[in-house]
C-alpha cells in the first residue's frame, strides 16, 4: 500500500507539472500564432480593398468604351445603370461650367455649390480618364463606405457612399487593431486614420510598421494608404486567460481522477471508524473557525486563479477596499447591522436545539411591519413614539412569523428547518405583492417601491455610519446574559443537549424550544426596523441580498455565542462587500459570494464533526 501511496503522489506532482508546463507552452504561442493570423487578415483586407475599389473601375471602363452623352438624359440614365451596379446612395455628374446633373430630373432648381475649385475636383481633372480618386471615409451603420470620383472626358462623376462591404467585415475580426490610414508624414511614420476597428476617422497616429497598398489607376485624397495593424492586448490577455482555465480544469481533472483512485484502493484496506462524540472545547471552536474562513480563502484564491486573474491581487482588493477605505467600511459597517442583529438571535435558536433558516424572511417581515405602520399609521406622530412603537411591533412581527414553525415543531413534530425555510419564500412572495401593488408609490411610476418611512436614524458624524449600529451590542449583550446568566439559558442548553434527558430533569422543553424560536424571530424583525429606519428607508423588492442566510454562518462561525458575533459579523460581511468589490473591477461571477458562503458553512460542519468524532483509520478486519 505503501508503495502505491506514492505512484499516485507521483501521479498527481505530474499532472500539475504538465499542466503547468502546458499552459506555459501555449500561453507562449500566442504572439507568434496571432502575429501569423495578423498577416493573414492584413493581406485579405489588402485584398478585399483592391478587389472592391476595381470591381467599380471596371464598371466604368467597360460602360464608358462604347457610350456617348449627347445630352444630360443620356447622362441620368448611365449614372442610373452605374448606381444600380454598385449599391451606392447617389451619383451626380459636374458639367464643365459647373452646372451638375443628378440620376433623378428635379420639377423644380436646387441652389447649386460650384464644386470645381475644391481639392478633390481637381485632383481627378488632373489624371487621366479611367483613375478613381478615393476620399470621404465614413462609417454608415457600422459599415465603411467612401466618395468615388472620376472623369469620362470632361464631365466629372461623383459616387456618394460606396460600399466596402467585405473589408468592413474583415475590419471588425476579433484579436487585432487594424488600421486604414493615409500616410501624412513618412520620415515622422504619422497617419490620418480612414477606417478603423480602434480609431475614429480622421485620428492622427503613428506607427512604427506599416503596410503600403499599391493600388494602379487609384489614388487616396488623403496621402498614400497603408495598413497597420497589431496584436489587441486584451484579445492576448483573453486568451491567455482561458488557456489557463482549461489546463487548469484539466489539472484539476485528473487530480480528482487520482485522488478518486488513490481513495478507492484505499478503503479496501482501510475503513474509517467514528469514536463516541465528545465535547467540543473551546479551542476546538475557535480552531474551526479559522480553519473554515481559511479554507473559503483558499478555495476563493483557486477560483481567482482559474478565472485567470491575480489571487494575491484578489485578496488584497478584497481585504483593502472593505476594511481600509473610508467608503468600504461604512458599507461594511452598514450591511453588518442587520446581519449580525439575525445572527444574534439565531445563536439563541440554535441552542436550544432549534434549526431556525427562517432569519431571511422574520427579518423581511419586520421590515414589511415597520413600513406599514410607520408610514400608513404613525406618520404623523412624533419621532421617538414611531421608532419606539414600530421596533416593538416589528420584533413582534418577526415573533408571530416564527411561532408557526415553533407551534407545528413541538405539537405536529414537524421539521422548523423546512417550516422556516419555505415561510422565507412566503414573505418574499408577500413583499412583492406589497411593493407591486397596494403599497406601491404613486410618486415613483417605474420602480416597485413604498413611500419612505417617516423617520430616519441619522447618521453619527465621525463613521459617517447610521446610529442603528450601537443596537448590535445592546442586543448582543442582552441575549449573552439571557443564554449565559438566566434560567432561561439553562434550558435552552439543556433542550439543546437532548430532549429526552431535559425532560426528564423537569425543563419544560417544549415551552423553552417554543420562546427560543419566538425570540430568533423577534430579534430579527427587530433587525428589519433598524435596516429600514437607518439605511433603507423605502421597502422594494430584493432589498435583502441575504442577509438571513449569511447570519446563519455568522452564529456558526462564532460557535452560537453572542458576543463573538461582535467581531465575526462585521468581518464575515467585510468578507462579501470585499467579494462584491470583486464583481465589479474583476468582472467576478455574482454566485461567487454564494459560493463562499457555503464552502465556509460545509467547512465548518465538517472540521467540527472531525473534532466532535476523532475519526481514526484502522485495517479492515481488525476491530
Amino acid at each position: 500500500m505503501k508503495h502505491l501511496g506514492f505512484i499516485f503522489l507521483a501521479a498527481l506532482v505530474a499532472a500539475v507539472i504538465l499542466s503547468f508546463y502546458a499552459y506555459r507552452v501555449e500561453s507562449g504561442n500566442i504572439v507568434e500564432s496571432g502575429g501569423e493570423e495578423l498577416k493573414e487578415t492584413l493581406s485579405e483586407l489588402e485584398i478585399a480593398l483592391s478587389e472592391s475599389l476595381y470591381d467599380i473601375k471596371q464598371l466604368i471602363e467597360s460602360s464608358t468604351q462604347s457610350v456617348i452623352f449627347d445630352n444630360e438624359n443620356d447622362i441620368r440614365r448611365w449614372m442610373q445603370t452605374i448606381l444600380d451596379k454598385t449599391g451606392a446612395s447617389d451619383i451626380y455628374c459636374i458639367l464643365p461650367d459647373g452646372e451638375k446633373v443628378y440620376v433623378y430630373e428635379l420639377p423644380f432648381a436646387l441652389p447649386s455649390i460650384d464644386e470645381r475649385m475644391e481639392d478633390w475636383y481637381q485632383n481627378v481633372i488632373t489624371k487621366e480618364s479611367g483613375g478613381l480618386l478615393v476620399f470621404g471615409w465614413k462609417d454608415v451603420r457600422g459599415e465603411y463606405a467612401v466618395e468615388i470620383a472620376f472623369a469620362v472626358g470632361d464631365l466629372v462623376f461623383r459616387i456618394s457612399e460606396y460600399p466596402l462591404e467585405r473589408f468592413s467585415s474583415l475590419l471588425k475580426r476579433e484579436g487585432f487593431r487594424l488600421t486604414l490610414a493615409a500616410m501624412t508624414d513618412k520620415v515622422g511614420r504619422k497617419g490620418l486614420a480612414l477606417a478603423s476597428n480602434v480609431y475614429k476617422t480622421g485620428t492622427l497616429l503613428e506607427f512604427s510598421q506599416a503596410i503600403s497598398l499599391r493600388l494602379e489607376d487609384v489614388s487616396f485624397l488623403d496621402g498614400e494608404p497603408v495598413l497597420v495593424g497589431e496584436l489587441d492586448p486584451l484579445w492576448m490577455e483573453e486568451k491567455r486567460t482561458q488557456i489557463r482555465t482549461f489546463w487548469t480544469n484539466v489539472g484539476l481533472g485528473a487530480i480528482l481522477v487520482i485522488l478518486a483512485l488513490w481513495l478507492l484502493f484505499f478503503f479496501r484496506k482501510y475503513k474509517l471508524v467514528l469514536q463516541s462524540p465528545l465535547a467540543l472545547s473551546t479551542r476546538q471552536q475557535i480552531l474551526a473557525s479559522i480553519i473554515a474562513v481559511i479554507v473559503s480563502l483558499g478555495a476563493l484564491s483557486a477560483l481567482v486563479f482559474i478565472l485567470g486573474r491575480s489571487p494575491i491581487n484578489a485578496l488584497r482588493e478584497m481585504f483593502s477596499w472593505a476594511f481600509l477605505t473610508r467608503t468600504g467600511i461604512i458599507e461594511t459597517l452598514t450591511r453588518s447591522v442587520p446581519v449580525t442583529l439575525i445572527a444574534a438571535g439565531l445563536c439563541v435558536a440554535f441552542e436550544a436545539g432549534m434549526w431556525n433558516i427562517g432569519g431571511e424572511g422574520q427579518f423581511i417581515i419586520g421590515a414589511i411591519a415597520t413600513t406599514g405602520f410607520s408610514v400608513f399609521l404613525f406618520r404623523e406622530w412624533p419621532a421617538p413614539f414611531v421608532l419606539i412603537l414600530t421596533f416593538l411591533i416589528a420584533s413582534l412581527a418577526g415573533a408571530l412569523w416564527a411561532l408557526g414553525p415553533a407551534v407545528m415543531k413541538v405539537k405536529l413534530g414537524v421539521s422548523e428547518i423546512l417550516s422556516t425555510l419555505m415561510l422565507n419564500y412566503v414573505a418574499l412572495k408577500l413583499l412583492d405583492y406589497l411593493v407591486y401593488g397596494p403599497w406601491k408609490s404613486a410618486e415613483v411610476k417605474n420602480f416597485p417601491l413604498t413611500d419612505p418611512v417617516p423617520v430616519t436614524l441619522g447618521k453619527i458624524p465621525i463613521l459617517n455610519v447610521h446610529w442603528g449600529v450601537l443596537s448590535i451590542p445592546i442586543v448582543a449583550v442582552f441575549v449573552w446574559f439571557l443564554m449565559r446568566a438566566s434560567i432561561f439559558g439553562f434550558e435552552w442548553k439543556a433542550t439543546g443537549l437532548g430532549f429526552e434527558a431535559a425532560r426528564q430533569a423537569g425543563i419544560p422543553v417544549d415551552k423553552s424550544q417554543v420562546f427560543s424560536l419566538l425570540l430568533s424571530g423577534a430579534v430579527a424583525g427587530l433587525a428589519g426596523a433598524v435596516h429600514m429606519f437607518g439605511a433603507q428607508y423605502v421597502l422594494q423588492h430584493g432589498f435583502s441580498p441575504g442577509y438571513g442566510y449569511t447570519a446563519i454562518i455568522v452564529a456558526f462561525i462564532s460557535n452560537l455565542n453572542p458576543l463573538a458575533v461582535l467581531l465575526t459579523g462585521p468581518l464575515i460581511t467585510g468578507l462579501f462587500v470585499g467579494n462584491a468589490r470583486l464583481e465589479l473591477t474583476m468582472n467576478f461571477p455574482v454566485s461567487v459570494s454564494y459560493l463562499v458562503q457555503g464552502i465556509i458553512l460545509v467547512s465548518l460542519i465538517l472540521v467540527r464533526n472531525v473534532f466532535l468524532y476523532n475519526p481514526r483509520i484502522v485495517k479492515r478486519g481488525v476491530n
